[in-house]
């Protein structure tokens, strides 16, 4: 039988080195290093505020929690996607609402999203699907003009964000997942 990586590694005698510091410093999580982390992150997305979380499901439900979902609120998220997505919503006390997902891509998309609209509706929770992301031109565009009660938050990894113009998308709130088979090499980073 032969295996199948998720992602070739490309891990230098540098990137080696670096691993080591971080251990030998006694800091495995929150430390100096992890602080330029962010910092650098923060700069190369022209951001105002970085901060690193456990997973992705404490940096969407910080995320929820920022656009003040609550009670009585509908979000819609893909119904494709990780339980994290439905339960960061739910941990507000808000509903996820599931819309559908194209058939070949996985990913939602806006005929979708306008179907499950609500006056209820104050957020879109959008997963991009193994590297493909979804088209956020059109997604954005929608939700601005309904900014009056919309909240936007992405789950989205750093090469999708560089093939989308990054004044249109990172207005918003983004949670950056960085896993494997999302090509940069830690073991699980999510920043917000």
């Amino acid at each position: 039988m032969k295996n199948i990586k998720f992602s070739k590694n490309s891990i230098s005698t540098r990137d080696i080195k670096n691993v080591e510091s971080v251990i030998n410093s006694g800091w495995l999580t929150h430390g100096k290093f992890t602080s330029l982390f962010e910092k650098e992150f923060s700069k190369y997305t022209n951001s105002k505020f970085c901060i690193t979380v456990s997973s992705c499901t404490a940096g969407l439900h910080l995320s929820c929690l920022a656009a003040g979902f609550s009670k009585g609120d509908e979000v819609i998220v893909p119904s494709m996607t990780h339980t994290a997505t439905a339960h960061a919503v739910e941990y507000t006390g808000a509903k996820a609402i599931f819309a559908d997902v194209e058939t070949i891509s996985g990913n939602i998309n806006l005929d979708y999203i306008k179907k499950k609209v609500t006056n209820k509706t104050k957020g879109i929770i959008v997963v991009h699907m193994a590297g493909l992301p979804c088209d956020m031109r059109q997604i954005v565009k929608f939700c601005k003009k309904k900014k009056s009660h919309f909240w936007k938050t992405a789950l989205m990894d750093l090469e999708q964000n560089i093939k989308i113009s990054m004044l249109e998308i990172l207005d918003y709130q983004v949670a950056f997942l960085f896993i494997q088979q999302n090509k940069l090499q830690q073991e699980k980073v999510v920043l917000l």
